[in-house]
């Protein structure tokens, strides 16, 4: 079970089960159950970065830790633009409904990176 899940909602959802995964991140079927009655929502959960390997190829790639920075937060920018766009066309019929989204720092070495 993904850690973030458990974070989403005050942990009000539970994971069922991982329904996919891309290139930005993994989608998981989730339910929340509230007054005997369950609740079934899809999470989509963009780890930036995805992994330890991605900031070391970024300093093979000539980065250091400012332009990881700089990289990162446009990163982290463009994912909220596309939110804020999602969040707009809420309730259209046929575009993919919006509920929330969470924004969290990643703890340990992957989150060290953002720190200055």
């Amino acid at each position: 079970m993904s850690m973030f899940i458990d974070k989403y909602d005050n942990g009000a959802w539970r994971e069922v089960e991982l329904l996919g995964e891309g290139s930005f991140g993994k989608v998981y079927k989730i339910v929340k159950e509230e007054l005997g009655h369950s609740y079934y929502a899809a999470l989509k959960i963009i780890p930036v970065p995805k992994t330890n390997t991605e900031i070391q190829t970024l300093k093979n790639d000539g980065y250091n830790d400012a332009s990881i920075r700089t990289y990162i937060s446009e990163l982290v920018e463009y994912i909220m633009k596309e939110v804020r766009i999602i969040r707009e066309f809420k309730g259209i019929s046929n575009i993919v409904s919006y509920e929330g989204h969470l924004i969290q720092q990643i703890e340990g070495e992957r989150g060290a990176c953002l720190k200055q």
